[in-house]
């Protein structure tokens, strides 16, 4: 038995528009809100597009393309190599490190607690995990994001 599989693309503005449709990804910009303090973060997206639709996305974007810098995308590497050349990033502090805003605002509980504690707490970095102990003692109801 032969089976045969035909995929189609459909544009996903006009759904009626199925000829010459091509994925387009995106990065979408968002903004997130930990604690009163705003984080922008990025989502790649992916569209597929008529070449009317495109247009009309190209149209919007133009304003903001016109002024854009070109980035130059990175050489493709081994996952191993990704690791390495991430953490060369952080070290050298021109990349920062993937937060998950949870454990950045437990974070923050935490510190502020245990210096009203007398602890001296630094202002970068993780909390010791015997003091992280001594909050979730305290703050039952607040445990530690993994």
């Amino acid at each position: 038995m032969t089976v045969f599989v035909r995929v189609e693309l459909v544009d996903d503005v006009d759904p009626s528009l199925t000829e010459d449709v091509q994925t387009v990804r995106l990065l979408v910009p968002d903004e997130d809100d930990v604690e009163g303090e705003r984080y922008l973060t990025y989502e790649t997206r992916e569209v597929d597009l008529s070449r009317p639709s495109l247009a009309r996305l190209m149209e919007a974007l133009e304003p903001f393309a016109s002024v854009s810098r070109a980035v130059a995308e990175p050489a493709p590497v081994s996952s191993g190599a990704q690791v390495s050349r991430k953490r060369a990033e952080v070290a050298r502090g021109n990349l920062r490190r993937s937060t998950n805003p949870e454990r950045t605002a437990w974070t923050r509980r935490a510190k502020a607690w245990l210096r009203a504690q007398g602890h001296d707490i630094p202002d970068k970095g993780r909390v010791k995990a015997d003091l992280a102990a001594q909050y979730e003692a305290a703050h039952p109801n607040d445990p530690q994001p993994s």
